[in-house]
């Protein structure tokens, strides 16, 4: 099994940065990401982190991924938990 760990920060002035990386079994990272978002919300940050996470693990034919995030929010709309805001509905 894979573990994905995902979040989203605050830089500076209101901008915003997301950050993702997947760890194999044994711990060693197979993926490490971090890019800036811009002028935004952290729950939209935390949905690229998301995201692209699992966009990679597509990529690397990842069949079992523990995904582990500290945004409830995202974590629940990703899961069709909850509704969730217009902001993240698109990037989910």
């Amino acid at each position: 099994v894979h573990k994905h760990n995902f979040d989203g920060f605050v830089v500076v002035d209101g901008r915003v940065a997301a950050g993702d990386v997947i760890r194999d079994n044994e711990g060693s990272v197979t993926h490490a990401k971090a890019k800036n978002i811009g002028s935004n919300t952290i729950s939209v940050a935390e949905c690229y982190a998301l995201r692209d996470g699992i966009a990679q693990a597509t990529r690397l034919e990842i069949t079992h991924l523990e995904v582990k995030g500290d945004n409830k929010m995202v974590i629940r709309a990703a899961g069709n938990i909850d509704s969730f805001p217009w902001n993240i509905h698109g990037l989910l």
